[in-house]
């Protein structure tokens, strides 16, 4: 579970600025908790004014990240964080499907519907050799010809 604390340490290992746990802070920080921010969410938040810093200089400058235009505003960094955890699932790739399995009340399981491979038969041998015969007759009648 998420704390004040957690976040801030998350915002002062993201930003590289050390800041101490002031009343206000807490108190933004305490919203953010209560909102469901993890230190997760405040790393990618972060990562991703730092990526608009470098695409966009003249809109995000390096204050974007001081605390108090980040961190302070519980909605901007709730709808922030949403987009983002939004776009993270979408980036993620669609689940393989899982073959369906019965168990038998045994302990053994059974995979319902993937394809049974057939037993190969075994031939006799002297069926194999009946049909070399049969064949070595037919290319010599074939020769003579």
């Amino acid at each position: 579970m998420s704390t004040p604390q957690l976040l801030l340490a998350a915002y002062v290992a993201a930003t590289g600025i050390p800041v101490t746990l002031s009343q206000t802070r807490e108190m933004s920080l305490t919203q953010l908790v209560q909102v469901g921010a993890t230190p997760e969410d405040v790393w990618a938040v972060i990562t991703e004014l730092k990526r608009l810093m470098k695409k966009k200089p003249e809109v995000y400058d390096s204050g974007c990240l001081e605390f108090r235009r980040c961190m302070a505003d519980p909605d901007r960094f709730e709808d922030r964080m949403l987009r983002l955890r939004q776009e993270a699932l979408r980036k993620r790739p669609a689940a393989k499907p899982v073959p369906v399995q019965r168990n038998d009340g045994l302990g053994t399981f059974t995979v319902l519907d993937a394809p049974v491979p057939e037993e190969p038969q075994r031939v006799d041998p002297a069926v194999i050799a009946q049909g070399f015969d049969a064949l070595s007759q037919e290319f010599g009648k074939r020769r003579l010809a």
